[in-house]
């Protein structure tokens, strides 16, 4: 593993979850409980994957967002999904990329490029998901891909962030500074000041 990246551990998480309590954010109403190992290795077999080790940390810290909305616990923008949701939205991408591959045109004829079946959505939207890379082997870093659908083929996926430690130390990061600040009274994030912000933070929305 490479020094210098970040790897998520639950300590991280401790500290990630005790920045946004004191923001005021409403994390015991939003955010589901987590998952046991068990939970976890079922629902990602279910579709032929084995979560990598930060995946894991993730899901068993808390199991996505208990509520459906623009706005999210964990930061602007962020959306946390349930692992069940990021089951279902993978069956979908692998049945877009299926139905959109085009015969004698690679690399587009081939599903697998269109959307690898290593790829499992961890947030974004639907036109522009963050996904995992499912093929790390344990105790390595899990990769982010921020995806475009509709972007040229040389250009459809960036990596954008070496590691799910490193996304969550950069969300933390804009919690200290003050870049973040949770307004109890709306219920929204607000952005104080993005020239606050860790540069990947700016470059990706979802991130």
């Amino acid at each position: 593993m490479d020094a210098d990246v970040t790897l998520l551990d639950p300590s991280m998480l401790d500290v990630y979850e005790e920045l946004l309590r004191a923001q005021g954010v409403p994390v015991d109403e939003w955010l589901n409980p987590g998952l046991t190992k068990e939970e976890m290795d079922t629902k990602a077999a279910s579709i032929g994957l084995t979560l990598p080790t930060e995946a894991r940390v993730w899901w068993e810290w808390h199991d996505g967002e208990s509520r459906d909305s623009r706005e999210s616990a964990l930061g602007p923008f962020k959306p946390f999904l349930p692992l069940d949701v990021a089951i279902e939205q993978y069956m979908m991408s692998r049945d877009v990329a299926m139905k959109a591959a085009e015969p004698d045109n690679p690399p587009l004829d081939d599903p697998d490029f269109l959307w690898p079946p290593v790829w499992l959505p961890i947030g974004g939207d639907g036109g522009h998901p963050v996904v995992i890379d499912c093929s790390v082997a344990e105790g390595e870093p899990t990769p982010l891909w921020a995806v475009m659908w509709a972007a040229a083929v040389e250009d459809r996926a960036e990596l954008a962030s070496p590691s799910l430690g490193q996304m969550v130390a950069w969300r933390i990061e804009a919690l200290e500074n003050g870049a973040w600040k949770w307004d109890p009274e709306t219920s929204y994030w607000e952005e104080e000041n993005r020239d606050l912000l860790p540069q990947a933070l700016r470059l990706h929305s979802f991130l």
